[in-house]
This record gives structure tokens, sequence and C-alpha cells, in this order.
């Protein structure tokens, strides 16, 4: 009966489980960052970078070409053995890798990819300085280009992931070539540490759904970041000339200076901003808002400025994401008071900056802390049968047949004996 009724707890709780997402195939190569070439780059990965003259002003709003290297080091790999580091000592550069992928066109693929930022000038493991903006993102263009500096490249918010690694997620719709093209960025311009690094790790990318090709490219969907420290505007084209570069595996880096980049101003010169909010009930506990979830009601949603203001939503569940809208360009914290039974899977509060005319949009994961208990077993009870009383009766009768001859043979010798 035991047997019977563990077999039977193992059951119920494989039946309560929550069932597995459907295996997705995986279009990155060498997404992990397991294996190098002699330069330092990752296999199947190219460089990029901005070449910007240092002016005679002293400004530091230039760029250099960083350094490529595998890093071995256990804190500073997300997942498997190794990562890609990227940086340069004391001179600002802004730059990374890219990669470009083959997918159904039209189809929405969700790119995710785990960054991480040291800027100091004490050495590892002394902590980063987060004054130091880093602006870690990723992007991707649709059509499959390789120049980073277009405006073909749909980008994420930026992130300064300092002493922490930080999930960058991206969804884009694949162009009618076919192919898309992923960037993993960084920009250290304006800043000078002895030590100006980033790791990048666990980068994947997979098809959420097959569409028809679509006649114009949505914006890319931001989402949720995790950390005290971001920026979700896009990056502004440089006021400077650029000399940009890219380089595939193995090949000898090629400079090209492209178009001189036009000024553009937003429509009707917008003085505000918006931030959108989501919070989601994250069942699986990825960090990610995926398709078969739902949004989370009785969360308290609060934007805060720098000067103390602040306005609140309480989440309904349905009509969500709400926009606090008509926020003045700067510095804002978003954080979600999550109902009771909830944990927080992407963290609960945020900061960045907003631009005037922006928007950013911020994803808050939560998931119940109810756990499914099976009642204990009672102790059980014994029960007779009627094959247990025949047993224990041919017990009984086989110990009382040695007993009777064991007496007999006593009284034989006896009488034995005494003739």
């Amino acid at each position: 009966m035991k047997l019977i009724r563990a077999l039977f707890a193992i059951a119920l709780c494989l039946w309560l489980a929550p069932s597995p997402a459907s295996a997705q195939t995986e279009l990155i190569a060498n997404g992990g960052f397991e294996s190098f070439d002699s330069t330092g780059l990752a296999t199947s990965w190219s460089r990029w970078w901005e070449d910007t003259p240092k002016p005679a002003n002293g400004s530091l709003n230039y760029a250099y070409k960083p350094d490529w290297s595998p890093e071995s080091n256990p804190t500073l790999v997300h997942s498997g053995g190794q990562s890609q580091h990227i940086g340069l000592a004391w001179d600002p550069w802004r730059g990374g890798v890219f990669q470009t992928i083959t997918a159904p066109p039209g189809a929405r693929i969700r790119i995710t990819a785990y960054g991480r930022a040291f800027a100091s000038t004490p050495d590892f493991p002394n902590p980063s300085d987060s004054a130091v903006a880093v602006r870690m993102q990723i992007g991707a263009d649709p059509n499959g280009g390789a120049e980073w500096w277009t405006g073909n490249v749909q980008w994420s918010g930026t992130a300064n992931p300092h002493d922490t690694w930080y999930p960058f997620t991206l969804d884009v719709v694949a162009g009618a070539s076919g192919r898309v093209t992923l960037f993993l960025a960084a920009n250290y311009k304006g800043d000078s540490r002895y030590h100006l690094d980033v790791w990048w790790d666990s980068v994947s990318a997979q098809v959420l759904e097959t569409a028809p090709t679509p006649t114009t490219t949505p914006a890319p969907i931001i989402a949720a970041p995790t950390l005290p420290v971001a920026n979700l505007t896009a990056t502004p084209a440089s006021p400077t000339p650029l000399v940009v570069a890219t380089e595939p595996p193995n090949i000898p880096t090629v400079a090209a200076q492209p178009p001189n980049p036009l000024t553009t101003q937003p429509p009707n010169n917008p003085t505000t901003g918006q931030a959108c909010v989501t919070v989601f009930d994250d069942t699986n506990g990825n960090g990610a808002f995926d398709r078969s979830e739902r949004l989370l009601a009785a969360a308290q949603i609060r934007v805060v400025d720098s000067a103390g203001n602040s306005k609140t939503h309480i989440t309904d569940g349905a009509s969500e994401p709400h926009c606090f809208g008509k926020l003045t360009a700067g510095a804002y914290i978003v954080s979600a008071a999550l109902p009771a039974g909830y944990n927080p899977t992407t963290g609960d509060k945020v900061t960045f900056n907003l631009e005037a005319g922006g928007r950013a949009e911020i994803q808050f994961g939560a998931q119940s802390t109810r756990i499914i208990q099976l009642a204990p077993s009672p102790t059980p009870i014994p029960q007779e049968s009627s094959e247990t009383d025949w047993t224990l009766a041919a017990i009984a009768i086989a110990v009382l047949a040695v007993v009777l001859i064991a007496a007999g043979i006593v009284a034989a010798a006896i009488i034995v004996r005494q003739r």
C-alpha cells in the first residue's frame, strides 16, 4: 500500500506541474560564446566599432577601437564556461559584436542577451563605478544589413548593468530577405577609467510566430528592465562625423565612412514623453512576457521624477500597459508593488532617463508564491485478510507438530532408560 500511495503522489505532482513550453529552434550560432578564434573573437560572430578622432580640446567625446577576448572567470560568465569580453583602458569606446541569422520572412523573433559591465580604475573585484554610463543595448536589422549606424536597426532600451547580469530583450519581425542581423552594443563615450569593460553571454533568437511579410516593420518591443539603472531611450545620432567599422570573422578590418547623419526633429517638436508599464503573471518564472501568460491585476505602479513628484496606477489585468503621459524630460524611477502572494521575477524598480518625445516601455514580471502540498498519508492500519489467517494457522500447526514430535521423542527415551 505504501508503494501505491507513493506512485499516486508522484503522478499527482506531475499532473499539477506546469507543462513545459514546446521546443523552439535556436537561430543563433555560438550564442553561449563557448568557442573563440585566435584574435579573441567568438566564432560565428563579427566585430563592429566606432572610430572617432580624439578632440584637441581634451574632451572625452571620442571613441577608439576596443579589444575582444574570451572570459572564463565564473563571476563574469552568465552560463556555460566562457563569455565574450570587450574592453579598453582609459580611452572611451563604442562597439560590440554582430551576427546575421536566417529566419522565415514575416516571422516575429524574440532576441535575448545578457550583459554585464565593469567601469573602474581599481582592479576587479572592486565595485564598478555606477556613475559611468555604459549604455549597453541590443539591436536588430530586420533586413539583414551589417551597418549598425543606419536607421534600419531597431534598438532596445539602454541599461548600465554595473556588477550584475542584465537581460536585454527585443522583438523584431523578419523582412522579406529572410535574414536578420543582431547587434550587441556598448557605448563608453564621455568617460575614462582604467577598466572600461563589458561582457556578453547567453544570446538567443527564437521564432515566436510566423506570419505573412508585413508591409511595414513594427517598432521593437522593449522587454522588462530589471536593473536599478536603465536608460530606455534610443541612442541619438552622434553630432560629430564618425568612422564606423565592422569586421567579419578572421577577415582584416575594413573601415568605412558612412554618410553624414541627418538631423531630424520629432513631429511637432514634443517637449514631453511617456512611460508605458505592464505587470504580468510570469507563471514559468523566466522573466519574459510569453504569449501564454496573462496580465496581473491589483499591482500598484508608481512613477517618480527627480523632484519627488509621483503618479500611480492600480492594474486591472485587462487594460495594461498603462502609459504615464506628459512626462518632462529627465530621470525617473518606476516601481511596482505586487499583490499579496507574488514575488518579482524581473525586479520591482527601474531608474531611467526620458528624452523629450521619447517613450519607455517597461514590463514587470511576478510569480505566485502558492505551493501545492500533498496532504500527508495517514498511518496505515494493518488489516488481516483470509490469506493472512491461513498463513498464520499453517505456521501454528507446523510449530505444534514439531513440539509433539519432540515430546514423543523425549518420552520414548525415558521409557527405554527405565527398562
